[in-house]
């Protein structure tokens, strides 16, 4: 049997050369990829989606420096057989470091989910979860767990790869009477209502994202 073979020097050029390729493609972005949400809805609502390019993926912030954002939020949305998904991470002072951290979110409310079916309206936060489903009183459960897995300068844009996870609470806009007088009849309960009594639901959002962010609005 014949085998053919390549010289090692011709396997280095071709390797170094690849390398270089791939760096050059990964450096000199000039025009935006699309940005990609994957998100898992769990609980009371059971779906999952991928959001993909501008349409369907918005990235929000006030402010953008070296060091990480103000207000920093992303959404993605997503509308499949008559039900409207607007998911958000909430609005959190982002830092640009690797790793896990919580935010409470902007007025303490966590992330945010808005589940539009037919004329039902639906919107979970972390603060109703607080106050319907959080057994800690310090809020652990019901904040934003954000880990930043990469963060990569590609040319003309920063390229953030991580994922995010929180529960969202839900209520009727107007509370029962049977519903007030147990809250206040157990003042001081943690959580402060009866999420049965008062008809509240749950919901566990965890997304997966790739995104690009444009560095001619960062500043110093």
């Amino acid at each position: 049997m014949l085998r053919k073979v390549v010289p090692v020097a011709l396997l280095a050029c071709i390797a170094i050369a690849c390398s270089k390729d791939n760096k050059n493609s990964d450096t000199n972005i000039t025009e935006k990829p699309a940005d990609t949400v994957s998100v898992q809805i769990t609980g009371s609502v059971n779906s999952n989606f991928t959001a993909i390019g501008e349409d369907q993926v918005g990235i929000g912030y006030t402010k953008f420096t070296k060091t990480g954002f103000e207000n920093f939020a992303l959404t993605a949305i997503n509308e499949a057989n008559g039900v409207s998904y607007d998911i958000s991470s909430g609005s959190l002072p982002l830092k640009l470091t690797t790793g896990e951290v919580v935010y409470d979110g902007a007025l303490a409310v966590g992330g945010s989910a808005r589940i539009i079916t037919d004329a039902n309206t639906d919107d979970y936060n972390g603060g109703t979860y607080y106050l319907f489903f959080d057994t800690d009183e310090n809020m652990a459960n019901s904040k934003v767990y954000m880990n930043l897995e990469s963060i990569t300068d590609v040319g003309q844009f920063i390229r953030m790869k991580g994922k995010y996870h929180y529960n969202g609470g839900a209520a009727p806009n107007q509370l029962s009477d049977p519903c007030i007088m147990d809250a206040i009849a157990n003042a001081g309960r943690q959580p402060g209502y009866n999420a049965n009594l008062c008809g509240a639901k749950e919901v566990k959002v965890a997304a997966s994202f790739v995104i690009y962010v444009d560095k001619i609005t960062q500043q110093p």
